[in-house]
């Protein structure tokens, strides 16, 4: 089995209220329908009554979760508690294929990676110098630091 991703999500109305009780689904660009897990190791998704279902349902706030192997061409597809598709978005799978991704991202838009950088580069310097001192006390007469 391909690597399970989660993918979760809020559906809202126009005033931004959550809808229980939608359905989320992925389907293949050609219809088919993608297999969704309750986690990552593969349990599938069930409804209420503990029979497998191939949709991830909202809860009373308008969230819902899935797991399932990304690929090109998936489209999410938002159905109502009948089951009339409300919304579709082609190409939802394309976002999480990493060979689809730009290749060039600005390092300013990594959050947290100047501060990595800089604490990483202030530990070298500080080892550099514990080694460069051991390296003098090694060499100064009797073995030890000259007082």
């Amino acid at each position: 089995m391909m690597r399970l991703i989660q993918h979760s999500d809020i559906v809202t109305n126009g005033r931004g209220c959550g809808l229980a009780d939608y359905r989320a689904r992925v389907v293949t660009s050609e219809g088919n329908i993608v297999p969704l897990f309750a986690d990552p190791s593969g349990t599938p998704l069930s409804d209420g009554e503990g029979r497998i279902v191939d949709y991830a349902s909202t809860d009373a706030k308008g969230h819902f979760a899935f797991y399932w192997p990304p690929a090109s061409g998936q489209v999410l597809q938002v159905c109502n508690c009948r089951g009339s598709m409300v919304s579709s978005t082609p190409g939802f799978g394309d976002r999480f294929v990493l060979a689809n991704l730009a290749g060039c991202l600005p390092l300013s838009r990594v959050e947290g990676l100047e501060q990595a950088l800089e604490s990483t580069a202030l530990e070298a310097d500080l080892q550099a110098l514990v080694q460069r001192v051991t390296a003098l006390e090694a060499m100064s007469p009797g073995g030890g630091p000259n007082v």
